[in-house]
């Protein structure tokens, strides 16, 4: 209670949605730092919350795009995908969540940036009132739960992160 800023490395997994930051109901940003290989691979999960119902997922696609989806159960579905693939190098990839309250279960406007630059933007009608789940987790580099995303589920974990580095990612509450 009463923190703002969280700070995740690789190998955080399994964390319950009680136990991560309350994105509920308010906007926020996630922010990750990534090093991509010179051979020009790089893909999978960031960061994810929630499943194939209710979450959302920020992830390399097989061809180094970033990709964000977002999904409120039955209500919405937002996909927001970069058009070009990252670069090797150091890449910073965030989301902007907007959230459009006051009050419970508003709507959102959500950014995509590479490197500080928007490039995808998209609007959900509502998000959930408290939790994506009572069983999926919150995920660092892995989807250890039902996919947020549009990405195979692979044993033993899903789309886990290939031919990058990810340095961290920041989540910041406001």
């Amino acid at each position: 209670r009463g923190r703002e800023h969280f700070t995740y490395y690789p190998g955080a997994v399994g964390i319950p949605e009680t136990q991560a930051p309350a994105m509920a109901n308010r906007s926020w940003t996630l922010h990750a730092e990534l090093e991509l290989a010179a051979d020009g691979s790089g893909r999978g999960v960031i960061a994810t919350v929630g499943g194939t119902a209710a979450g959302w997922s920020l992830y390399l696609d097989d061809a180094r795009r970033p990709v964000f989806e977002y999904r409120a159960f039955e209500v919405d579905h937002l996909r927001l995908q970069g058009v070009i693939p990252l670069a090797p190098g150091a890449q910073a990839v965030a989301v902007k969540f907007d959230y459009q309250g006051p009050g419970y279960a508003k709507g959102a406007r959500i950014s995509l940036q590479v490197n500080g630059e928007s490039v995808a933007r998209g609007m959900i009608a509502a998000s959930p009132p408290a939790f994506f789940s009572i069983d999926e987790t919150f995920d660092i580099g892995v989807d250890t739960g039902s996919p947020a995303g549009a990405y195979p589920v692979e044993a033993p974990l899903g789309y886990a992160l290939e031919g990058l580095t990810l340095r961290k990612v920041d989540v910041q509450l406001h």
